[in-house]
């Protein structure tokens, strides 16, 4: 469904900074061209790296997944909007006590509890967010159609809310990117808003022919572990439930991100798999309990601390 963006010349030419940065450029290009904004996705393990990249190609749109990344924005002037692709959680909303950029933030929700929750945690401050749609594995997102349609109705009822569009994975199947832009040509139609579709492109990738993407999210490098292994486990908070068979965990220590983990609080709770940097596990058992918001302890996979 994606078209692939070769750098210009071959990457083995290339240092990894020269080959993001040509890449990065490709992108741009391709963006004013055909109309549509480009974002570039830091991953938190590479955060700092594809930052410096961005300023010297003076990227002005952005994604993250953790306000725990804003650090590593602060040296990016030309930066004018910053999209938080998931769901945060409380320790991570803590941290806009120290964002003073003039970048405006736009939030990613999959449930009306964490609506809620910025309205709760940011009072009387204009909110803009988008809803991500379900992929068809497990993971961060609201089901297309009506769920989402009751999502974005049920947001805007919240004071400063406003609902700027849906955030899809290209990846997915052709037909549920078609049922992505008939869910925001739904919601536009009513009177909503939801103007913009978000669809997320994989490394060196332009959006799919025919695609109606108004703004486009690239990973500017391919997903590696981090470098440093864990030393330790830590507390970590659920921010979505997209199912009664899955919830989704937000890591606070990078170091535990990718690698296998075990809740002591949740006996034979299994990880699912892993969407952006956040734990997606079977919530089956004794995690069938947990709620957005909820505290559990993760370590590494037969640690003793």
């Amino acid at each position: 469904m994606t078209s692939e963006l070769t750098p210009s010349s071959s990457v083995d030419a290339f240092t990894e900074t020269d080959a993001i940065l040509d890449s990065i450029r490709t992108l741009q290009s391709r963006a004013s061209a055909a109309n549509f904004v480009c974002r570039i996705r830091l991953p938190r393990n590479r955060s700092s790296a594809v930052a410096a990249v961005c300023r010297e190609a003076a990227v002005t749109h952005v994604a993250i997944d953790s306000l725990l990344q804003l650090p590593d924005l602060s040296g990016l002037p030309a930066v004018s909007s910053i999209l938080v692709i998931r769901p945060q959680a409380h320790f991570e909303l803590n941290c806009l006590e120290q964002f003073n950029s003039s970048a405006s933030l736009i939030w990613t929700i999959d449930h009306f509890a964490q609506a809620e929750t910025l309205v709760t945690h940011r009072p009387g401050t204009s909110t803009v967010v988008v809803i991500r749609l379900q992929k068809s594995v497990a993971g961060i997102g609201i089901r297309a159609g009506m769920d989402a349609a009751q999502l974005a109705l049920g947001a805007t009822q919240l004071p400063h809310v406003r609902v700027q569009g849906l955030l899809f994975d290209s990846c997915d199947s052709d037909s549920a990117l078609q049922a992505a832009q008939s869910t925001r040509d739904r919601l536009f139609e009513s009177g909503i808003g939801c103007s913009d579709l978000f669809v997320r492109l994989p490394a060196y990738s332009a959006p799919p022919d025919g695609s109606e993407a108004t703004q486009v999210i690239v990973e500017a490098v391919a997903a590696v572990p981090a470098d440093s292994e864990p030393t330790g486990g830590c507390t970590a908070e659920v921010i979505s439930r997209p199912s009664l068979t899955c919830a989704v965990i937000a890591i606070p220590e990078v170091e535990l991100v990718g690698r296998s983990l075990e809740f002591p609080d949740l006996p034979s709770t299994t990880v699912m798999g892993w969407c952006d940097d956040s734990c997606v596990i079977d919530a089956t058992g004794g995690a069938a309990r947990l709620t957005i918001g909820d505290v559990v302890t993760v370590r590494p996979e037969n640690s003793l601390n």
